[in-house]
C-alpha cells in the first residue's frame, strides 16, 4: 500500500538533513519526519473506501507545495517563528517522498489536477525488500547511537551513500535490461526483488 517503504520516507530525509545542517533540534527532527510522512495520509480513506484514492493527489507536486506552505503557516501560528527554515524542511520532506514514489512502478499523477494519469520510472518496486531491510538497521543503529549518546554523522553518512549506490545499480540495471528490450521490439521493462534482474512489458 505504502510507496518505497514507510521507514525510509521516514529516515532519508532526516539523515540527509541532518548531515547537511548540524544544528537541527527537535522540533526541526519532528517537522522533517512528519512531513516526509504527510503524502502518505491519503491511506486512510484509501483503507475505508476508496482503494484507488491512495497515489492520488496527496503524491503530486502541487500538494507539494500546498502542503508545505499550510504546514509551515500552522507551526508559525503556534509559535514557531523562523518560517523559511520550516518551509525548506517541510518542502524538503514532502518533495522527497513524491521523487521516490515516483521512480516506483506505481508512478505518481505529476500533472494532477489537470490531469490524473500516474506517471513514472519504474527503477524500485513499490515495496524494495533492500531498502525495507537497510531502513530497519539504520532504526536500529540510531537507537543504540542515541542510547550510547554518539553522533549520528556516520550512521547518517552511510545510509545516504548506501542508497545513493543502490539507486546508480538500479538505473544502470533499468538503462541496459530496456536497450535490450527496445531490440526485440518492447517498449518497457520492470524491476524484480532482484536487482539485476528485469522483467519485459
Amino acid at each position: 500500500m505504502f510507496g518505497l517503504d514507510v521507514l525510509f520516507h521516514l529516515f532519508f530525509p532526516l539523515a540527509l538533513a541532518e548531515l547537511l545542517c548540524q544544528d537541527l533540534g527537535v522540533p526541526e527532527v519532528f517537522i522533517l519526519c512528519f512531513s516526509g510522512l504527510l503524502p502518505d495520509l491519503d491511506v486512510f480513506p484509501a483503507l475505508v473506501s476508496n482503494p484507488g484514492f491512495h497515489r492520488g493527489p496527496t503524491h503530486s507536486p502541487t500538494f507539494v507545495l500546498l502542503t508545505s506552505f499550510c504546514f509551515t503557516v500552522s507551526l508559525v501560528l503556534l509559535g514557531f517563528r523562523d518560517f523559511k527554515r520550516i518551509f525548506l524542511l517541510s518542502f524538503f520532506g514532502v518533495c522527497s517522498h513524491i521523487v521516490f514514489d515516483g521512480i516506483t512502478t506505481r508512478g505518481i499523477p505529476v500533472f494532477w489536477p489537470l490531469n490524473r494519469e500516474k506517471y513514472s520510472l519504474p527503477l524500485f518496486l513499490a515495496v524494495d525488500p533492500y531498502i525495507l531491510m537497510f531502513s530497519l538497521a539504520y532504526l536500529v543503529a540510531r537507537v543504540l547511537f542515541w542510547l550510547r549518546g554518539f553522533k549520528m554523522w556516520a550512521i547518517n553518512l552511510f545510509f545516504v551513500v548506501f542508497f545513493l549506490c543502490y539507486l546508480l545499480v538500479r538505473v544502470f540495471g533499468y538503462s541496459k535490461a530496456l536497450s535490450l528490450a527496445n531490440k526485440r521490439g518492447l517498449s518497457q521493462v520492470f524491476p524484480t526483488p532482484n536487482p539485476l534482474r528485469w522483467l519485459p512489458a
